[in-house]
């Protein structure tokens, strides 16, 4: 096309370097002619084509920039759009990585949600288990408590008790020791009547004596020794059976006394371990339940403590989620907005594309209408210098027929 205008243009200057009457410039030492209407007419014509040769040099050189400018745009064009599709993939690329990353988010927060549930719903099961435990253990403290107050007045009731057998142990003792003192006078009277009784025997028996010493003088000579010395024997006999005996009851029943004292004593002694033991144990119980209720009030406080901190995390993993649904909506909505703003560049472009091609058409039928014009233009000068006259009616007409349709030509442009 540049080629095309070129050799139009190489046209346009030779036919401007014609002379005033057709055939090139006249020499200066050439005579001046009368101008006769014909070549008024001719120069008339000469002049309105150099007008329009200047007219189509602008026009083609207005085509060239408007080609240049065409290119240009296209260039743009081709550039702006290979950067929107380059843009709107790693848009694209970005946005479905970071709906990605999102979705992963949810899930794992959905995952974190349903993980802290179960572990709420455990914790919130161990947490009725230990209140229904302690509630079972405090419904349980004034049993224990009622227990161990009665466990506390058998103790009383065994430190008295054990006072009074301590009082009824020496009160026995001191029985024992008076027993004794009264058992010894009994006994030494006892002996004293024994012995007054065997003084009367004696006398007795010697009465006797004397009476059958008349007629056995002899044998109760033989027999009185041995007769005394019988008697003295079974009294010592009688009187240490009779001390046996009584040492034999003291002792029975010392024996008894120590023995029921010493059962008395131990049972009770028993029974006052017994009951220290169950009160120790009662203790022990008592403070091992405080202990594992203060542990089950620290636990339900660091449960509670450890509730309200997966609550807040739960609260700020979906406050957060709502701010990137927010953030990506937004960022959807400028993304969309910029995406609209490039199709209607786009389309402008487009647009304007569509009317320089429309312009570039209509210049290109201009400029073929012009060369017509010329070639015809130039037909006819080579035939009216072989014909005046027939160049003269040709003229005529031509000049109508270029006159209408130059009027045409500009009207188009």
């Amino acid at each position: 096309m540049a080629t095309k205008s070129s050799s139009s243009r190489s046209k346009f200057d030779s036919s401007s370097s014609l002379g005033s009457n057709g055939y090139g410039s006249g020499s200066p030492t050439s005579p001046e002619r009368p101008k006769t209407p014909t070549m008024r007419s001719r120069i008339d014509e000469k002049n309105a084509l150099i007008g329009l040769n200047n007219r189509l040099a602008n026009i083609l050189q207005r085509k060239q920039e408007l080609e240049d400018e065409n290119n240009l745009l296209s260039r743009e064009l081709q550039a702006e759009r290979e950067n929107t599709i380059k843009t709107l993939t790693r848009l694209q690329v970005t946005y479905d990585g970071e709906l990605e990353g999102i979705r992963k988010a949810l899930e794992d927060s959905d995952k974190d949600k349903a993980r802290l549930e179960l572990s709420n719903v455990k914790l919130t099961k161990e947490v009725d288990d230990m209140r229904n435990k302690y509630d079972k253990k405090v419904n349980e403290l004034p049993v224990l408590q009622n227990k161990l107050a009665q466990a506390k007045a058998q103790v009383d009731k065994l430190t008295s008790d054990l006072q009074k057998a301590h009082d009824d142990k020496e009160r026995l003792a001191r029985e024992k020791s008076a027993f004794g003192g009264r058992e010894k006078i009994e006994m030494q009277s006892h002996v004293k009547g024994q012995a007054e009784e065997f003084a009367v025997r004696t006398q007795i028996f010697e009465q006797e004596i004397v009476n059958i010493k008349k007629h056995r003088e002899i044998e109760i000579e033989e027999m009185d020794s041995r007769l005394q010395k019988k008697y003295e024997s079974q009294l010592e006999n009688d009187i240490q059976q009779l001390r046996d005996e009584f040492e034999r009851k003291a002792q029975a029943s010392r024996e008894a006394q120590e023995n029921l004292f010493n059962a008395k004593e131990s049972d009770m002694k028993g029974q006052i371990k017994r009951l220290k033991d169950l009160i120790s144990s009662k203790g022990h119980e008592l403070s091992a339940m405080q202990s594992k209720m203060d542990t089950i009030s620290q636990k339900l406080s660091a449960l509670e403590g450890e509730k309200f901190g997966y609550q807040q995390i739960i609260r700020d993993l979906q406050k957060k989620i709502q701010e990137d649904e927010e953030a990506f909506e937004q960022e959807k909505h400028r993304l969309e907005r910029e995406n609209d703003d490039l199709r209607s560049r786009m389309e402008n472009l487009i647009k304007e594309y569509q009317d320089l091609w429309e312009t570039k058409t209509a210049l290109d039928q201009e400029i073929a209408t012009y060369h017509m014009l010329l070639e015809g233009e130039e037909r006819r000068l080579n035939q009216m210098e072989n014909s005046p006259r027939q160049q003269k009616t040709t003229t005529t007409t031509r000049e109508s027929t270029s006159t209408s349709k130059t009027s045409a030509s500009f009207t188009v442009v």
